[in-house]
């Protein structure tokens, strides 16, 4: 069960596909609008199945372009949480927000948007993450 909830950690990554950038690296920007935590709670499976799975992300970008990405799943059917923390360094040009993560060779783009008036909301990758309070 333990490889499976793995898995699903890996696979249900909910910030989007990876795509490489042309040149491999990290874009020279820094938009202060990311800086700071940024958290989305999304649920999976059901009693049907056998288990609910709840995964939590949360994107930590640093004003000095150092950031983290930690996720979480909690299975219900274990009563167990399986961490998952990166390390990573990140860069914006336009709405492009660039990830190299500690350790990978390539840079994942993804493209970002504030949807809302307020910056309390972002968009990653299509999936939105809420602000979180220091």
């Amino acid at each position: 069960m333990v490889v499976v909830v793995l898995a699903l950690t890996l696979a249900c990554d909910p910030t989007g596909t990876f795509t490489p950038r042309d040149d491999g690296g990290i874009a020279d920007g820094i938009d202060p609008s990311l800086v700071g935590s940024w958290r989305n709670v999304h649920l999976e499976g059901s009693y049907e199945d056998g288990n609910i799975l709840r995964v939590t992300t949360t994107w930590t970008f640093e004003a000095d372009a150092d950031c983290t990405r930690d996720a979480e799943t909690y299975s219900l059917a274990e009563d167990r949480t399986y961490p998952w923390l990166r390390t990573c360094t990140w860069g914006t040009d336009g709405r492009i927000l660039a990830i190299r993560y500690t350790g990978a060779p390539d840079t994942v783009s993804y493209v970002y948007e504030f949807p809302t008036q307020r910056l309390d909301t972002v968009s990653i990758g299509g999936i939105r993450f809420a602000d979180v309070d220091p």
